[in-house]
């Protein structure tokens, strides 16, 4: 196990399918890393279940009851339970260390709020549709891996992680988005073993374009640094994650 520590893994209402916990799971075990699952009850939900509109009074001792709170509470213990049960099946099959934590909150202010250094990965709330892959199935876990590189500094832990995938035999294709400083000949140093590697100089990685990636993000995973998440409204980037079709992994500062 590396100093990076875990993955972390945010787990609320919405279920995450088990090929994108098996994706967590072999990524982890390329990195040498473990994975902790953050189980989470958000808090903002559980308002709105608590709005009159959504009680009952109940006829021993004329008390309201939450309808929507109580139905939401069993649906957060089936998902959690559920996905829990799966991870220790993933985390065994593949040797990786599995913990996990509870914390009330967003899954977004949550996994942030966090240590700095640590990687999150973000599944996605939308099935991404391949029709070619539908007709010829690849045989990556991840067939489009895409790099997000402001610059060579907060880019290297980012370019350490992909050659750790490549290496792993995870990856199909590498597309970069480089800015700043990073230099083609770095990227052609990656362990492609004759992979493509498509490079893209041409896109400012202002906050807009950011955003703009993660919502129409055309990777199977997107690597981005957490140093150009900074100056991203959380909410903006909240609701780009929702509308994310890929898997997103923010690479902390290690």
């Amino acid at each position: 196990m590396t100093n990076d520590g875990h993955i972390l893994l945010p787990i609320d209402l919405h279920q995450i399918g088990r090929d994108k916990l098996e994706n967590v799971m072999r990524i982890a075990r390329s990195l040498e890393r473990g994975v902790l699952g953050l189980m989470l009850e958000d808090l903002q939900l559980q308002q709105v279940a608590d709005l009159p509109f959504t009680t009952e009074i109940t006829l021993s001792g004329a008390r309201e009851r939450s309808l929507l709170r109580d139905h939401l509470s069993q649906r957060c213990h089936r998902i959690n339970a559920g996905t829990r049960q799966l991870l220790l099946e993933l985390a065994g099959s593949n040797e990786v260390e599995l913990s996990f934590e509870e914390a009330s909150g967003h899954r977004l202010h949550c996994a942030l709020e966090r240590n700095g250094g640590q990687d999150i990965f973000f599944p996605p709330r939308h099935q991404r549709q391949h029709p070619r892959q539908a007709r010829h199935r690849t045989r990556f876990a991840i067939e489009r891996l895409g790099l997000v590189l402001p610059s060579r500094e907060q880019g290297q832990r980012v370019m350490t992680i992909a050659a750790s995938l490549l290496r792993a035999g995870l990856v199909g294709q590498v597309h970069a988005v480089a800015g700043g400083d990073v230099s083609i000949t770095e990227l052609a140093a990656l362990p492609l073993q004759g992979h493509r590697l498509v490079v893209r100089t041409d896109l400012e990685l202002t906050s807009d374009n950011i955003l703009l990636l993660i919502r129409r993000s055309p990777y199977d995973l997107m690597l981005i640094p957490r140093g150009c998440l900074e100056p991203v409204a959380p909410g903006e980037l909240d609701a780009a994650l929702a509308l994310a079709s890929g898997q997103v992994m923010v690479v902390g500062a290690g």
